[in-house]
């Protein structure tokens, strides 16, 4: 027997003296021999095809599975905004999204995209730690793209599922109405 094979040995306690018995237990150390369904959807622009559980988050195979470390933990509830993406053009959040719920999709990340607000958001140094930045604009993407100009109160409200623990918000919003004025 070795390791963790073995999860009880006989053994007596040290409170009462009793015996208790011996019990081997398999642990395996691999589960390849339980298959798991495949999932495909477009990332960026390739097509990708993925084996996970059905209870698996897209943000778990994003960087588990395809190594997109821009989409983060924050929360796993829906609250922060750190692992939004898109998906089909809408904002998600990765966290709470099972795989199984993103088949067929396209799926973007900071990765894939190109848009005036990177460069915006670099500009007013909107970015402190970086942290939030790319869910805050995936977020603001999805925003412009269906109201190419919103005024600052439906900024703040587009972008109030979104925590920033450094306190960018003020300029992650200049940022916006940067890429907004210029049409």
């Amino acid at each position: 027997m070795t390791g963790l094979a073995t999860l009880f040995r006989q053994t007596k306690s040290p409170t009462n003296k009793k015996s208790f018995p011996k019990r081997d237990i398999f642990i395996p150390t691999a589960l390849s021999f339980i298959h798991m369904p495949e999932y495909r959807f477009n990332l960026n622009g390739e097509n990708k095809q993925v084996s996970a559980s059905s209870n698996t988050t897209l943000l778990q195979v994003l960087r588990n599975e395809l190594g997109v470390f821009s989409v983060r933990y924050g929360c796993g509830k829906e609250q922060c905004g750190a692992c939004v993406v898109l998906r089909d053009g809408k904002s998600t959040h990765a966290c709470t999204a099972l795989v199984h719920e993103c088949q067929d999709s396209s799926i973007s990340t900071i990765e894939g995209q190109q848009h005036p607000l990177q460069q915006a958001l670099i500009a007013e140094n909107a970015g402190q730690c970086g942290y939030c930045l790319s869910g805050i604009t995936m977020t603001a993407i999805t925003m412009l793209e269906e109201n190419p100009n919103p005024d600052r109160k439906q900024i703040q409200e587009a972008l109030a599922g979104h925590l920033c623990r450094c306190g960018a918000h003020n300029r992650i919003i200049k940022a916006i109405e940067r890429v907004i004025a210029r049409g």
